[in-house]
């Protein structure tokens, strides 16, 4: 009788495991979409850090230099292989919002996978139009705590970050996201 009580109590627990994990799975699985895994929306807005970036002349590019535009800023490097495929989306794009909207494509160069050198050879060769700066001093992956790249931030013409994406993004959600930014 002992052992078919233990066989009965080990049923009814795989039995409320099996149940819970479950309900959990189904919770979990109607919050993860898709989009949601590409999206990682910031619910609200904050103001934007300002930062110091450099162009290729070596001249000192500010976030704050763009207020009252919207603004895209790309965090990205050669060595990215989702950063170097949605590039060519970013200047599509950038080619058709220029003059309503300021785009900063910012080269993050650590001196031995990414230079400066190296990126503004890759720039010129592929003939992107986009404006290009390097975060030589990493001010801008700091205060824009970037973990991971490539990394997209929209801020609206007051200087607010309206949403971030990390990873790599389609042509259609870059240009969804620039309507969220344009006032």
């Amino acid at each position: 009788m002992n052992q078919k009580l233990k066989l009965l109590f080990s049923i009814i627990a795989l039995a409320l495991l099996l149940l819970v994990a479950s309900v959990l799975y189904q919770g979990f699985s109607k919050e993860i979409t898709p989009e949601s895994l590409q999206n990682k929306s910031q619910e609200k807005e904050e103001v934007a850090p300002d930062f110091s970036v450099f162009d290729l002349d070596g001249k000192e590019v500010k976030r704050s230099d763009f207020l009252g535009k919207p603004l895209v800023i790309n965090f990205w490097a050669t060595w990215c292989p989702y950063c170097v495929d949605e590039l060519p989306e970013f200047n599509e794009v950038y080619a058709e919002v220029k003059g309503d909207v300021a785009f900063l494509m910012v080269d993050v160069p650590d001196g031995e996978r990414e230079t400066v050198e190296k990126a503004a050879e890759f720039i010129a060769k592929k003939a992107y139009q986009f404006p290009v700066v390097y975060d030589t001093e990493l001010d801008a992956v700091t205060k824009y705590g970037v973990r991971a790249f490539p990394t997209t931030i929209f801020i609206d013409p007051d200087g607010n970050v309206v949403t971030t994406q990390e990873g790599r993004i389609s042509k259609e959600l870059l240009q969804k996201n620039i309507s969220l930014i344009k006032k």
